[in-house]
């Protein structure tokens, strides 16, 4: 189901002729095709050619997924130090690496949560997951945009027809501004952390709903 919504009209007066502009809402919905994830690998050790292995290790494993959408792959590593009689020592190092993963599929991705479960099955790392969301895609979106824009241009044309009929006059469409465009936030995603003892990571599957969005173009029209 499509919203249109019409914006003020401002009238600007010149010589010869006058311009009318005006704000006017097309609203569409796109339904969600990839459900998302978050997920972070923590090492912690007192050897920083351990966290790095450790890393790498999980990095690999992680990309070997050729059938998910993966993106990520960043890593940060940085010292940890205790306090002694106001003295600082250093006590080992913290890495992290992160990784955003979508898919189509909600199975693929409880399979290979369970997998990454069961390779940490010695709890040499912290895992943390965020909760799933299902997310548009690009694609899908700019094909949505791109309709709606067609569909203001053709309502911007019959608008200048009516225009001159109403006004005796001769209107026609001088510039269509489409910068005004509108999407709902990305949900919160929240994390938790999975332990060895999960031996398969139960992810829940949010509901999967159309997500409404707008395209608020500027539309003048010249008349003389």
């Amino acid at each position: 189901m499509r919203k249109i919504a019409l914006g003020l009209i401002l009238v600007f007066s010149s010589i010869n002729a006058y311009e009318i502009s005006l704000n006017k809402r097309f609203s569409s919905k796109v339904a969600p095709k990839k459900l998302g994830i978050s997920v972070s690998v923590n090492v912690k050790d007192k050897d920083l050619n351990t966290v790095l292995n450790k890393l790498s290790d999980y990095s690999d494993f992680i990309k070997s997924f050729n059938d998910l959408e993966i993106d990520g792959g960043n890593f940060n590593t940085h010292p940890e130090y205790k306090y002694y009689n106001n003295k600082r020592e250093k006590v080992g190092y913290r890495g992290s690496v992160y990784f955003q993963i979508k898919s189509k599929s909600d199975k693929k991705l409880k399979e290979f949560l369970s997998m990454l479960s069961a390779k940490n099955s010695d709890n040499d790392i912290d895992l943390s997951i965020s909760s799933s969301s299902w997310q548009v895609t690009p694609k899908d979106l700019e094909e949505k945009k791109d309709e709606l824009r067609f569909e203001a241009i053709s309502w911007a044309n019959e608008y200048a027809k009516k225009l001159s009929s109403k006004l005796s006059t001769e209107c026609r469409v001088k510039n269509i501004d489409f910068s005004g465009f509108s999407y709902p936030k990305p949900p919160i995603m929240y994390s938790r952390a999975v332990t060895a003892s999960e031996k398969r990571a139960d992810m829940p599957v949010p509901i999967k709903k159309e997500q409404k969005f707008s395209l608020n173009p500027n539309i003048k029209f010249e008349c003389k």
